[in-house]
């Protein structure tokens, strides 16, 4: 609904929109758990949930099922789970502080790990030069 309404504002002040929709490789297999841990006390998540969080993705022993053969259990201290109902929340919490770099005026959506950024602006160069100045902060964190 977010998106929707930038796109009817930009249109009825015939303002210059563009949105983009950076991909992250392999989103959730790149989250450091202590990173996790670190932005939600950032948060102020308190220490008990901080803890959990730690508990649940680190030390996590799994297995892969191919052509109806089970492999042999290992474990992992990488990443959030995939198909887990808390991943997206957890991968947000891990991406909140891109959320205090961004640029006055430029809009921020995020689910799971798609991510749409979108910029209006009436002058076209000014919608140019804040899509240049997002991509760099984006690429420097």
């Amino acid at each position: 609904m977010v998106f929707f309404n930038t796109l009817l504002k930009a249109r009825s002040n015939k303002e210059y929109i563009i949105a983009a929709s950076p991909d992250i490789s392999s989103a959730y297999d790149s989250v450091w758990p202590d990173g996790v841990v670190y932005k939600a006390l950032q948060i102020s998540l308190s220490g008990h949930t901080a803890r959990w969080i730690h508990e649940f993705l680190t030390n996590r022993t799994l297995q892969v099922r191919w052509s109806g053969k089970l492999s042999a259990s290992f474990t992992s201290n990488r990443g959030v789970p995939q198909d887990c109902c808390i991943s997206p929340y957890l991968f947000t919490v891990y991406l909140h502080d891109l959320f205090e770099i961004i640029p006055p005026g430029v809009t921020c959506l995020i689910y799971a790990d798609d991510i749409f950024i979108i910029w209006s602006d009436p002058s076209l160069q000014n919608v140019k030069i804040k899509l240049q100045i997002t991509i760099q902060i984006w690429c420097q964190t």
